[in-house]
């Protein structure tokens, strides 16, 4: 799954699009994709069972994070007894008298709630917060599907409005969504009379199975879960990649390209690398190549005259670069080079350089961090 995500990146500002695997993934494939639609931001799950071919998404070539682990746990609903509520509490299904009421409820109690959102620096906290909103709000439309339906309701102790709880039906597969319970009132037990009270719910309308997910850190509901019958069975590892190829498309510099025979031969000169791809067309060709290419080294010194001597400008030093090489950038050649600052703070700046071909494709991206002195 590769989709486009319109909440999010109208929330974030940002080109988002989001991925989730069950099975191992093909990482080629996902380049392919991200780059023919430009993505600033990619939310990628992985399942956490393929570890060690997960990692390759390091070899990428694109800012990586690490953003969290997502760890589900299920229970066989015709395993679990009816269980008696600790506390005195009424379920008041959504309408549209609760939306205001939810809208409070969900600022007050993931104020402080760390997510996938947290880690990155480029998306807003208070953003990620009307995220929880419009993901709680869903759950006042109602699906036209017969074997697909989704329910919430607010959680009142006496008469006073203190969580809320969501839950989502896919055929006998019951998922309880989004649950929140105000700090004030947490502990005593509320939290698990919430859990019993979806439970009861999805095994009297049929279903068999219950599953429920979180943050691995979240370790306070597992202890709920564990207890309330449920056990873990599967994790995903959430990962961020941070490509901005659309971020600022409009007002980036923009210079063009054209790697000369007289580039070429300066640059083999100081620093000897004459390998045959970049001084023999006959040779080049053979390896299935149009002609001569440029040196992938070569293409960054350009790009460094301009780090160093316009923006930042002189005194500016490398800290780190990190390219991304799709196609090869041919000798006397017309290419279009883009700038794009995506970060500066102090004197440390992250600009990422496109370089696209006549006909608008990216063939080349680099990620540079750049420290003016």
């Amino acid at each position: 799954m590769f989709e486009y995500s319109k909440l999010e990146s109208e929330r974030f500002g940002y080109n988002i699009y989001r991925s989730s695997h069950e099975n191992e993934i093909n990482f080629k494939q996902l380049k392919l994709e991200i780059i023919e639609n430009e993505v600033d931001i990619v939310f990628i799950r992985l399942n956490s069972l393929y570890k060690r071919s997960n990692m390759k998404i390091m070899n990428m070539g694109f800012p990586v994070i690490h953003s969290d682990t997502l760890v589900y746990y299920k229970c066989q609903l015709d395993k679990i007894d009816y269980k008696s509520f600790k506390n005195d509490l009424s379920f008041i299904e959504f309408d549209s008298s609760a939306m205001q009421i939810l809208d409070f409820l969900v600022k007050n109690i993931f104020s402080d709630y760390t997510n996938h959102y947290w880690t990155n620096t480029y998306l807003n906290q208070e953003s990620a917060i009307l995220g929880y909103i419009e993901w709680a709000q869903n759950y006042f439309e109602q699906s036209n599907d017969s074997t697909f339906s989704k329910k919430g309701w607010i959680v009142f102790k006496e008469d006073k409005p203190i969580g809320f709880a969501t839950v989502k039906v896919d055929g006998k597969i019951g998922e309880g969504v989004l649950y929140g319970v105000l700090n004030e009132y947490s502990g005593g037990g509320v939290y698990s009379d919430i859990i019993r009270f979806t439970q009861n719910y999805l095994k009297e309308i049929g279903c068999s199975e219950m599953r429920v997910s979180t943050q691995i850190q979240n370790f306070a509901v597992q202890k709920v879960w564990s207890r309330e019958g449920f056990y873990l069975f599967q994790s995903f590892d959430t990962y961020h990649l941070n490509t901005m190829l659309q971020f600022k498309n409009d007002s980036s510099p923009i210079e063009t390209l054209i790697v000369t025979e007289d580039n070429l031969r300066l640059f083999i000169d100081a620093t000897g690398d004459d390998n045959r791809v970049h001084t023999d067309d006959e040779f080049a060709k053979s390896k299935g190549l149009n002609g001569k290419i440029a040196h992938g080294v070569l293409i960054d010194a350009i790009q460094s005259k301009r780090f160093g001597t316009l923006d930042p400008g002189h005194g500016t030093l490398y800290a780190g670069i990190n390219n991304v090489f799709i196609e090869p950038v041919y000798l006397n050649e017309e290419y279009i080079m883009q700038f794009k600052e995506i970060y500066q703070r102090n004197n440390i700046y992250q600009i990422i350089t496109i370089i696209k071909n006549k006909t608008d494709k990216i063939v080349f991206i680099s990620y540079n961090v750049l420290i003016k002195k």
